[in-house]
This record gives C-alpha cells, sequence and structure tokens, in this order.
C-alpha cells in the first residue's frame, strides 16, 4: 500500500505518482523542488499528478526523458523558468497542466507541436511572452487550450483552424492583438471561446456563424467594431453566454438575441449600439441578465415584451436615450433583483407596482424626467433606491439613498 503510486494492471508501469494537494517538504531545505533524477530513474511512468504541494524551482530537463509519460501535472505550484524544447521527447504526453504556477515564463517552445497525442494544454496564471506558435496546428487531438492570464502578444494563428477537436479556447488576459482568424468557423466542436481583455480589432469574422456548439463567447474588453448581424447570432443555437462589453460595436442589437433558445446573458454595455431595443428580445424567454448600459443611442421606449423574459433578474439600460413610461409590468416580474434606468429620458411617475416586486433589491432611476413621490414601501423593499429628489429635484423622497449629484456615478 503505497500512498499515492497505483500501478497499471499486469504492466510494469507507474501509473500515478499522485499527491495532490499534499504538501511535500524537506525539513532541511523547506519546500521541495521539483524531483530530477529520481523521476529519471523511472522511465516507466505514465502519469505524475503533484498539484498544490507548494512546489518551487524550474522543470528539470531530466522529466522530458519519460518517454511513456501521458500526463504531467504540477498546477498551483510555484515552478519558475521555461517550458524546455526537450518537451518534444514526450510524445506519449495527452495531459499538460502547468497553469497557475505564477512563475513560469519565456516563450511557448515550437516544438509543443509534435506531442500529437496531446488533449489538453494548460498553461495559463503564467508570465509566458511572445506568440502562440504556429505549429500549434499540430495538435490533431486536442480539446483544451488554456493559455489565459499570460504576456502573449501578436495574433491567433490562422493555423488554429487545424485543431477541428477543439472544444476550449482560453486565450483571455493577454496582449494579443490582430482579428479573429476567419479559419475560427472550422472549429465546429468549439464550446467555450474566450478572447476577452486583449487588443483585438477588426471585426465578426461571417464565418463565426458556423460555431453551432458555441456555449460561452466572451470577446470583451477589446477593440472589436462592426455590427453583430443577424446571420451571425442566428448560429449560435447552443449559446448561453455572451459578453461582449466595452468594445466598438455599432448598428443595431441582432433581433436574433431573443430567439436563442439557451441563452441567460446578453451583455453589450458600453459600446454605440444605435437601436431600439428588438421587440423579439424575449421571445426564447431564457434570459437571466440583460445589460445594454453605456451605449448612449440606444432609444425608443422600454419593449412590453421583456415581460416575456420570465427569469430577468438583472436589466441595466442606463446611459441611453430611452424615453417613454416606466411600465408597470417590471414590478410584476418576480426574479428580477438589479433595475439600473439612470441617465435616460424617461417620464412620468414610478409606477406603484414597483413596489411590490418581490425580488426587487437595487433601484436607480436618476438623471430622468420623473416626477411624484416615491412610496414608503418601495425604500423598505429594496437595498439601494436612487432618484432624482435631491434640491431641485422632481421627486419627492424622504427614505432614498442616493438624492443628488453624487448619484450620477452609480
Amino acid at each position: 500500500d503505497w500512498y499515492g503510486i497505483t500501478c497499471a494492471n499486469r504492466e510494469a508501469y507507474v501509473k500515478t505518482r499522485d499527491f495532490v494537494d499534499h504538501t511535500l517538504l524537506s525539513t532541511a531545505r523547506g519546500p521541495s523542488s521539483i524531483p530530477g533524477r529520481e523521476v529519471e530513474e523511472k522511465p516507466m511512468i505514465i502519469e505524475i499528478s503533484l498539484n498544490r504541494n507548494n512546489l518551487q524551482g524550474s522543470l528539470p530537463v531530466e522529466i522530458f526523458k519519460l518517454r511513456h509519460l501521458e500526463s504531467l501535472e504540477l498546477w498551483q505550484n510555484r515552478i519558475k523558468g521555461e517550458i524546455h524544447e526537450s518537451i518534444r521527447l514526450m510524445p506519449s504526453l495527452r495531459r499538460l497542466w502547468l497553469h497557475e504556477t505564477r512563475e513560469l515564463s519565456g516563450s511557448i517552445p515550437a516544438q509543443i507541436g509534435e506531442l500529437t497525442k496531446l488533449e489538453s494544454l494548460f498553461l495559463g496564471g503564467n508570465k509566458l511572452t511572445g506568440t502562440i506558435p504556429a505549429d500549434i496546428d499540430k495538435l490533431s487531438n486536442v480539446k483544451t487550450i488554456a493559455l489565459y492570464d499570460n504576456k502573449l502578444e501578436g495574433p491567433i494563428p490562422e493555423t488554429i483552424s487545424k485543431c477541428t477537436k477543439l472544444e476550449r479556447l482560453f486565450l483571455d488576459d493577454n496582449n494579443l492583438n490582430g482579428t479573429i482568424p476567419q479559419g475560427i468557423g472550422e472549429l465546429k466542436l468549439l464550446e467555450d471561446f474566450r478572447i476577452n481583455s486583449n487588443q483585438f480589432s477588426g471585426e465578426l469574422p461571417p464565418q463565426m456563424t458556423l460555431l453551432n456548439s458555441l456555449k460561452i463567447l466572451y470577446i470583451y474588453g477589446n477593440n472589436i467594431r462592426g455590427q453583430i448581424n443577424d446571420v451571425t447570432v442566428a448560429g449560435w443555437i447552443n449559446l448561453e453566454k455572451f459578453e461582449a462589453w466595452n468594445n466598438n460595436f455599432s448598428g443595431a442589437i441582432s433581433s436574433q438575441f431573443g430567439r436563442l433558445p439557451l441563452l441567460d446573458t446578453l451583455d453589450l454595455h458600453s459600446n454605440n449600439m444605435n437601436s431600439e431595443i428588438p421587440s423579439s428580445i424575449c421571445d426564447s424567454g431564457s434570459l437571466v441578465k440583460i445589460d445594454l448600459s453605456r451605449n448612449t443611442f440606444i432609444t425608443g421606449t422600454i419593449p412590453s415584451q421583456l415581460f416575456d423574459c420570465e427569469s430577468l433578474k438583472t436589466l441595466s439600460l442606463s446611459y441611453n436615450l430611452i424615453g417613454g413610461p416606466i411600465p408597470s409590468f417590471l414590478g410584476n416580474m418576480k426574479d428580477l433583483k438589479y433595475l439600473n434606468l439612470n441617465h435616460n429620458r424617461l417620464n412620468g411617475e414610478i409606477p406603484s407596482s414597483l413596489s411590490q416586486a418581490p425580488a426587487l433589491e437595487d433601484l436607480k432611476l436618476v438623471e430622468n424626467y420623473l416626477s411624484g413621490t416615491v412610496d414608503q414601501s418601495l425604500c423598505r423593499l429594496t437595498r439601494f433606491l436612487s432618484v432624482d429628489c435631491g434640491a431641485g429635484g422632481s421627486i419627492f423622497c424622504d427614505c432614498c439613498d442616493c438624492c443628488d449629484e453624487k448619484c450620477n456615478g452609480v
């Protein structure tokens, strides 16, 4: 009974050295380093799992001589140095998990493309620099590529289109730039695509409509421009979360978003959208969060069809040009918790029905053309209430949380 050691049935291989969550300490030196000579002397090891063990130091060259190794998991340790080009000597490797070490540096070696059996590559949460190697296209079996939270630069290689088994691609929080490659549409199995918090530009390639398996699409925090057209959105039949805020998108809000049967999050805030809210916004009834705030040019009124979003919890439409009265049906939305209508052209009185909204916690109505008196019951219901009730304001409220120019930033 060797703790953490498992042998493959009827094989002379050590299947795993699994010490997950068990700190390896040397009484003389403190935190251990990654064993080098020790593993070299056991060339038949096929799995090493030493995650979260406070291991320090660099990856020993000897570890790359384990030709039968299928899984190398060293994530959440304190590994420094670079990934050596000798990694090409591990042809059996299927899992390479070196993420969240915070100290792994240097570039991703082109030789990583020689790991043709690799199924998952996790290198996120480090200090890797340089570009994504074009040889990544040789990873014909890879399902997950996670390079998030590094200092990578340059474009996404066009060759990524050859990784046709790819299901998850995490490139967020880097310094990547250029445009989204047109070949991205070849990744028919892609479910989770994250390129947020980079410096991408250009427009969404029309081939993205071919991503029928897509469930999560995070492209926020870039400089992507143009219109998100109906044809592209209509292809995302399995999309659950779409976050494209803080870009330069313009034009109409696609009417197809509301028809996606599984979409629960639509976040387009801080763009340049310039249309009315489509009446189809809640055709599927699946949306839980709608954030169209800070687009400046969204006009029209709040559509009555929003009531069809029965599970809606967050509705943010602030900093736009939306007019008309606040519809009374908002008070009948049983799950609505956050309602931000600040800085629009809304008029009339605050509907009394809002005081009956069972889940409402945060209501923001500053900088509109509203009038009347806020009922005490609305103050008791919400945790935070802000309206134009300060000096010179058009609303009387003796229980509101925010009544003056200080509300402008909320």
